[in-house]
């Protein structure tokens, strides 16, 4: 493993943990990290965790990102950064409002991007940004201009007819993956069973049914067994249901189609 570990920076803090009470002029009070509604989530998402100030950071001379970019490359060959949509602006929810409530805060950009990029050359590790969800405009040119990798999500990696790309066409700026830790897994995308955890927590849209749902999902899995090479040409009426493919199989393919992208 020419790298090694990868760890994780977290886009917050608990409001009630060591961080936020022993760095208390960095940090905000009364407002939560979140995401606005999108394609994942039409409801938009409350993760409950506190967040950096802006003012705070710049008042210290960012101290507090300094300590914990320094903590996380210590033993690391690389760093990935949770939502690092943030270091550009976070969508703050008021406590007691619902996520469509909140808004966005701007946080200094150029100056964070500075900082993760010295510690990285200091400690000699990779960055990885996780950039996915509401992005905004030229934000990831920014990132690879700085060397920092972004995410490619297989399930999101789609031409504009919603066909799966073909391993030449993924972009070598990025890591390339199946998943994310809060994304279904290949075995639970091709069951459908993130589909029946949406259903039964009540996080489909007013115009979005189970049944729909699993409907366009037969539909996906036949796109993306064709792409994989699982049943060959193009999704035909004969070939939309794709189940009967056990789910190994499917997985066997999707690492090796992974492997062909020119990611690094």
């Amino acid at each position: 493993m020419t790298i090694g570990l990868i760890t994780d920076l977290a886009v917050g803090a608990d409001a009630g943990g060591s961080q936020t009470w022993s760095r208390q002029t960095d940090m905000l009070e009364g407002v939560s990290i979140g995401a606005p509604p999108d394609l994942f989530n039409g409801q938009g998402q409350d993760w409950g965790l506190a967040a950096f100030s802006p003012f705070g950071l710049k008042r210290s001379g960012f101290r507090s990102f300094i300590d914990m970019l320094r903590s996380a490359f210590a033993h690391a060959g690389g760093l990935r950064i949770d939502h690092i949509l943030g270091l550009m602006r976070l969508w703050l929810v008021p406590h007691g409002a619902s996520p469509t409530e909140g808004g966005y805060l701007s946080y200094p950009l150029e100056d964070m991007l500075r900082l993760v990029a010295l510690e990285s050359w200091r400690h000699r590790g990779i960055v990885i940004g996780e950039d996915l969800g509401t992005v905004a405009p030229g934000f990831r040119q920014r990132l690879a201009a700085r060397g920092i990798l972004g995410m490619q999500v297989l399930w999101f990696e789609q031409d504009e007819e919603q066909h799966y790309l073909a391993a030449g066409e993924w972009s070598p700026d990025a890591m390339a993956t199946t998943s994310t830790h809060d994304l279904p897994t290949v075995a639970g995308w091709w069951a459908g069973r993130d589909i029946e955890w949406r259903s039964r927590l009540g996080l489909l849209k007013s115009t979005q049914s189970a049944e729909s749902e699993q409907q366009v999902r037969r539909q996906e899995r036949a796109k993306l067994a064709t792409t994989l090479g699982l049943l060959g040409g193009t999704p035909t009426a004969e070939t939309l249901e794709a189940a009967d493919i056990p789910a190994s199989q499917v997985l066997n393919a999707c690492a090796r189609h992974l492997g062909a992208t020119p990611r690094r």
